[in-house]
């Protein structure tokens, strides 16, 4: 059982084994505490929000043949609900207050009741 814990991804941790402390995340399999942020960006997060985050960034390439496809206000607020529904509050107020005004898009109702909703969630 022990060494089947130390394997899984982050999201499937025990909540003791994962030590939060602030602003920071002390993992397991890591020495030093990193920001939570980042450990919500890692791949091992979550499967399908790295999925869903690769998906979005394929369409802005133009990956499967397509012109390249400019993400708009619904695309980001569908990224925002998918991280509050998996836990990842950082990384959704991250997008709001980073990526959206990088991009020039302002936010709206829906993208602030989401990430209200998420907060709640999360306690």
């Amino acid at each position: 059982r022990m060494r089947m814990r130390q394997h899984m991804p982050p999201y499937y941790k025990l909540p003791s084994d994962v030590k939060l402390n602030g602003d920071l995340v002390k993992l397991p399999n890591r020495d030093e505490p990193i920001p939570k942020l980042e450990w919500e960006k890692e791949r091992d997060f979550s499967l399908s929000l790295t999925a869903a985050f690769a998906f979005a960034d394929s369409l802005t390439h133009g990956a499967c043949g397509h012109q390249p496809i400019q993400l708009d206000l619904t695309s980001w607020n569908t990224l925002i609900k998918a991280c509050c529904y998996r836990g990842a509050i950082w990384r959704a107020l991250d997008i709001l207050n980073e990526t959206l005004p990088k991009n020039g898009i302002a936010p709206d109702a829906f993208t602030y009741n989401t990430i209200l909703a998420g907060l709640a969630r999360v306690g």
